[in-house]
């Protein structure tokens, strides 16, 4: 019952568990587990040619969806999030930021305690964007020779963020866990985003120009000052949103709602 995240490969919809490992379905109804090398799943990315998983026993790729391998440049187990800038795999794990080539992207490179957090969170990327959520540092945003930090010293309400999401115009928000949602713009100016349902935030991302939010007490789809959070849910805590087709996924701790409302 516990999905951590939900993607569409290879004409089927996948779900990562948080202690059951990868399964998917095709149609909604029958639903096939797959077995492989990890239980504890964090994170899924999709890309033109590979499914790549975030686990805690480290990083795998799948191109045809049932068989796993490891990738093993990624070394460190605990790989907690992964986004894909259209040429390379930007990888986290607590301690460093990795990027794996992917599609004739540059070479294969690690960043070991980028802004000198020691807890990193999540990745998420647009274009030339790159942000990191930590847990000690706020949000991280990678420059061409360094790393600037966005934390409580720099205008954040807190230094503790899970995930992060950023829009095409660089703007990055994030995930706090218990101050709710925040932005950040290209110049490094903090906004608080009202809305969220419960200011413990778990999951942020974007569809288009509505912000997805999962918190500890809820599911809300934001739009400028356009809020619906009535969602009947089988349990508040909400780990993702992912849209496939015209269907919205909401992953809780007990179960995971279907909706049409995207």
């Amino acid at each position: 019952n516990h999905m951590m995240a939900i993607a569409r490969f290879k004409g089927r919809t996948y779900f990562g568990s948080f202690d059951q490992g990868l399964c998917s379905t095709h149609d909604g109804h029958d639903f096939v587990a797959h077995a492989g090398p990890f239980r504890m799943i964090n994170d899924l990315e999709v890309t033109p040619k590979a499914m790549y998983v975030a686990a805690a026993e480290g990083l795998f790729m799948t191109t045809n969806g049932t068989s796993c391998k490891r990738i093993e440049f990624v070394s460190p187990r605990g790989v907690n999030g992964l986004a894909f800038d259209g040429r390379s795999l930007w990888v986290t794990t607590p301690g460093a930021l990795w990027r794996v080539r992917v599609q004739g992207g540059p070479r294969n490179r690690e960043w070991w305690r980028p802004g000198g957090s020691r807890s990193l969170q999540a990745v998420s990327v647009a274009g030339r964007n790159v942000w990191i959520a930590t847990e000690d540092r706020g949000l991280v945003r990678k420059r061409r020779r360094d790393f600037q930090v966005v934390d409580r010293a720099a205008g954040m309400p807190s230094s503790w963020t899970l995930d992060v999401a950023v829009a095409a115009n660089g703007t990055a928000y994030g995930a706090t866990l218990r101050d709710g949602i925040v932005a950040v713009d290209r110049r490094g100016k903090v906004k608080r985003v009202s809305g969220s349902p419960d200011q413990w935030t778990l999951f942020v991302g974007l569809h288009g120009r509505t912000l997805h939010v999962g918190s500890q007490g809820g599911a809300a789809l934001i739009r400028g000052k356009a809020v619906d959070s009535s969602f009947s849910l089988p349990h508040p805590n909400v780990h993702a949103l992912a849209n496939i087709g015209s269907a919205l996924y909401v992953a809780t701790e007990g179960g995971t709602l279907l909706t049409s409302r995207n």
